[in-house]
């Protein structure tokens, strides 16, 4: 009997241990539950940007997601997480950004009483530096050099932009083949900018060889201006 009981011990001890909940586990962030769930991939911007005083909504695709209780920002100073929802496969929270908020990228993690998830290859950005209305037109294709020209919007509210230069992460992709942008030394004044201007448009060509036959991408662009602050993340299929 007592043989017996042990084993039974072993197995209730096994099946306690299996029905133990599992770790949240995290993909990337999105403005929206779609933007989201579709990471990593094509339509994946793999980043939130919000500017100091701002609220955002903020959706965490991922799985074991249900019983998350909070989200963890690294560094966390001045982010207040309100309305928290969470289902099996997304989180959605409320953020506001403090006006005192410092600029620059926060990692982060959600918790459950599990514990805490990995940490996400997505970011809350913010800034200060924000761009908007990408446009793409001029596109040609000759002899395998793929050109076309860049227009967007800016705003800053510092009037201290006098150049910009193209983000790391500037890149065209092709059916899941993605092409780096230009060097990040590529640098250029915002066109017709004045002194002291807290918005305008900037306007550039570029150019990538060893395209031949290709007219159309997918064109993903973020900028970082000559104090270190990165603006959002924009993409435009053309």
């Amino acid at each position: 009997m007592r043989f017996i009981t042990s084993i039974l011990l072993l197995f209730l001890v096994a099946g306690l241990a299996g029905s133990a909940q599992a770790k949240p586990k995290i993909k990337y962030p999105g403005s929206t539950r779609e933007a989201a769930l579709r990471c990593p991939g094509a339509g994946c911007l793999g980043s939130v940007t919000a500017s100091p005083g701002q609220q955002v909504d903020f959706w965490i695709a991922g799985s074991d997601l249900a019983k998350v209780t909070s989200i963890k920002f690294q560094p966390a100073d001045r982010i207040e997480v309100g309305k928290l929802e969470a289902t099996e496969d997304t989180v959605h929270a409320v953020l506001t950004i403090s006006p005192g908020a410092a600029i620059g990228k926060r990692s982060f993690v959600v918790t459950s009483p599990a514990g805490d998830s990995n940490q996400s290859d997505g970011e809350l950005n913010i800034t200060t530096f924000r761009i908007s209305n990408l446009k793409i037109d001029n596109v040609a294709n000759n002899n395998g050099t793929l050109t076309f020209r860049v227009t967007l919007n800016y705003s800053d509210p510092t009037g201290a932009v006098s150049s910009a230069g193209m983000n790391r992460n500037t890149s065209l992709n092709f059916t899941g083949h993605v092409i780096g942008g230009v060097g990040s030394g590529f640098m250029f004044n915002p066109e017709g900018r004045t002194p002291g201007a807290k918005s305008g448009v900037i306007s550039f060509t570029t150019s990538y060889d060893n395209l031949q036959g290709i007219t159309g991408a997918i064109y993903s662009i973020s900028l970082t201006v000559e104090d270190g602050r990165e603006s959002d993340k924009l993409q435009a299929i053309f």
